[in-house]
């Protein structure tokens, strides 16, 4: 099995790991470094909404009814908020994941997403986060396998079905 993890990768719990913060997850790996690996969990929908969120943080959101759930990005600072989105506007400051695939944190950025969103996107509170080799450790131990992240997988799939359709991708 390919442990090459990099940015731009999906992280797919292994049907062992049960740590209840991961059991069945497809995490996007947004920053890997030597200090440590930061990430975003695509398929843990909230019950809150995008629009009730945006109620919460005092903007009107700009979006169809119904609106998309909230994800649940990881279990560190769940009161920050973070969006993945197809880079197709400018809404700021955004971090090229992969091709199609980028991510904003600013608060700026946020706010232009929820006022006017556009495009394919997902709004996360939360994130995933491991320290210097945690993540290779646990890459060791079987815990995680990967792939490749793509459009598609981030931002079609239901995240109920997401974590078995990343699971047949999976670099083996």
């Amino acid at each position: 099995m390919n442990t090459t993890i990099e940015k731009g990768k999906l992280l797919i719990a292994h049907p062992f790991l049960l740590d209840p913060n991961f059991i069945q997850t497809v995490v996007l790996v947004i920053e890997y470094e030597d200090e440590g690996a930061f990430g975003l969990v695509m398929n843990r929908p909230l019950e809150l909404t995008v629009d009730k969120l945006s109620d919460s943080l005092g903007i009107s959101w700009g979006g169809s009814d119904p609106a998309p759930n909230v994800c649940l990005g990881g279990p560190v600072e769940t009161q920050t908020v973070w969006v993945v989105h197809d880079g197709g506007r400018g809404i700021g400051v955004a971090s090229e994941v992969v091709s199609h695939v980028a991510f904003s944190s600013s608060a700026p950025a946020i706010r232009s997403m929820l006022m006017e969103p556009a495009g394919r996107f997902r709004i996360c509170l939360g994130y995933s986060g491991w320290g210097p080799g945690q993540l290779e450790k646990e890459m060791e131990g079987g815990y995680w396998l990967l792939a490749d992240a793509t459009p598609e997988l981030v931002f079609d799939i239901d995240p109920a079905a997401m974590w078995l359709k990343a699971m047949q991708t999976t670099e083996e």
